[in-house]
């Protein structure tokens, strides 16, 4: 495994992080305070109604961490996401209500540690999919039947820092400031 991974950095930091259990991270992968400020763009926010394809990503915590995009086309009509909402909610039912709201695509949600409540939103709402995180899986893979996402940490943090590193995803001026300060952190 290591002489093919040699070459190649998501690999190799694959190699390293799941198989040898070791951190490791190559030059100019982290997503830093930097990354997004540089793709800082004026329009308003928080968007009042979304004019693009609408999804929804939740990490789950004391409180569960609300991240909306959409993707739309740009002023030189190149696709783009842009943050269109990102905030804390207390409680399920509070998600809920910001599904019923933004009638995403796609909810993206931490299947772990609320099991049940994930169950029960999948249950509940036909676009809802828990994440599963698989060490060493270099594509994401959709189990439709489950509702299951599964993907690496690694992989999905290297595909969104690339993201923002060819400004396919926004964020909007003082995005540091959002969610009293918490969206960078999170």
């Amino acid at each position: 495994k290591w002489l093919d991974s040699y070459s190649h950095m998501k690999k190799k930091q694959i190699f390293y992080n799941s198989d040898l259990g070791l951190p490791f991270s190559s030059e100019g992968s982290k997503i830093t305070d930097f990354t997004l400020n540089n793709v800082q763009k004026t329009y308003q926010y928080p968007i009042v109604k979304a004019s693009g394809v609408v999804s929804i990503g939740v990490d789950v915590g004391s409180d569960l961490h609300v991240i909306i995009r959409e993707r739309l086309k740009d002023e030189h009509n190149f696709w783009i996401r842009r943050l269109i909402l990102a905030c804390s909610v207390p409680s399920f039912s509070a998600l809920r209500k910001l599904i019923q709201q933004w009638n995403p695509k796609i909810v993206v949600i931490d299947a772990h540690p609320e099991i049940h409540e994930v169950l029960s939103l999948k249950e509940s709402f036909k676009q809802v999919y828990s994440s599963k995180f698989v060490h060493g899986q270099l594509k994401i893979s959709v189990d439709k039947e489950n509702k299951i996402i599964s993907m690496d940490r690694t992989c999905i943090l290297d595909g969104l820092k690339e993201e923002f590193d060819k400004e396919y995803s926004i964020l909007p001026q003082a995005a540091s400031y959002i969610d009293n300060g918490r969206y960078y952190s999170h």
